[in-house]
């Protein structure tokens, strides 16, 4: 009997020992997952920069995906305990900006305990204005003629008033609602993964108010193990151009 006891108080301590560890490990690989984190960013007009910690010491594929006006830039980096800012060169991207404020977009993703996706957003306004250039002449008849040379670049506002709506549905249809494109406007798209074009197509704005929902089929499938898919919008409505851009789970 005594042999008995014995055997049921060690296994007992053994259960209980076995449930501490569980907790203990949960409770690790909960640290872990949160603790590894995109603290802030930082853009002006010629670098994203994004600060990170607390990443272990073995270091971890990041993907940074820059996104200014209609144009993407992206950046693969492996970030370890002793990365604090990882910078992205976007020049190029606010270079056509013209004066102009653009949102910009930053996702950065990686695998750690899990999937992360960090997403911002904040705004530039870089270059100089377009301005209108007057040049007159007068001859002895005092006749004068004038020329007078205007362009304009308008950036769809951060908000979506336009496109309000972009979903990758099923692995390979681009949904979209839109508004107060005017009727007949014809809006171009380009859909990428992972730095590459994927498809690129076009609709013309319906006519009416109120709100309007589109399902364009893309063509292929993305890679489902990739990263996210991105997508470029950019239409003209009489001398301005407008531009719009989102990056978005693939739902594969």
């Amino acid at each position: 009997m005594r042999n008995s006891r014995v055997r049921i108080g060690r296994r007992r301590r053994a259960g209980v020992l076995a449930a501490l560890l569980v907790v203990t490990l949960i409770a690790a690989l909960a640290s872990i997952a949160s603790a590894n984190d995109v603290t802030a960013v930082e853009v002006d007009c010629s670098t994203a920069k994004v600060h990170f910690r607390d990443f272990p010491t073995n270091g971890i594929p990041v993907h940074i995906v820059v996104t200014v006006a209609y144009v993407w830039v992206v950046k693969d980096v492996t970030v370890d305990k002793n990365t604090t800012e990882v910078s992205v060169d976007i020049s190029s991207a606010t270079a056509r900006l013209s004066g102009q404020t653009s949102a910009v977009w930053i996702d950065a993703t990686w695998t750690l305990s899990g999937s992360h996706h960090v997403h911002e957003v904040t705004s530039v306004k870089c270059g100089t204005p377009v301005t209108t250039s007057t040049s007159t002449s007068t001859s002895t008849s005092t006749s004068t003629s004038t020329s007078t040379s205007t362009t304009s670049t308008t950036i769809a506002p951060t908000t979506g008033t336009q496109i309000f709506q972009v979903e990758f549905r099923e692995c390979h249809i681009l949904h979209v609602g839109y508004t107060h494109i005017p009727a007949g406007t014809p809006v171009h798209w380009e859909v990428f993964q992972s730095g590459k074009s994927l498809a690129t197509g076009q609709w013309v704005a319906a006519t009416g108010g109120g709100l309007h929902f589109l399902n364009m089929p893309i063509g292929k499938s993305f890679n489902p193990a990739g990263h996210k898919g991105a997508v470029n919008f950019w239409w003209t409505v009489g001398t301005t151009s407008y531009a719009y851009s989102v990056v978005r789970a693939v739902n594969c």
